[in-house]
């Protein structure tokens, strides 16, 4: 693996570990916004993580 993809495992890891009970399994209702923002930050995260996995890819076929 390069090490364009190992940063991207690591986004991937690093928001997964942090936001993903606030987002996904935590059924408080108290404070929907952190829900809301923990999984706007996980969709976000796994964004970049696409985008910086696929990058040296578009680098090396032009």
């Amino acid at each position: 693996m390069t090490k364009n993809k190992w940063i991207a495992l690591g986004i991937i890891g690093v928001s997964f570990f942090i936001f993903f009970w606030p987002a996904f399994l935590s059924f408080n209702t108290t404070s929907p916004l952190i829900n809301l923002f923990s999984f706007v930050v996980i969709v976000a995260a796994t964004l970049a993580a696409i985008i910086v996995g696929n990058n040296e890819a578009s680098i090396n076929h032009h």
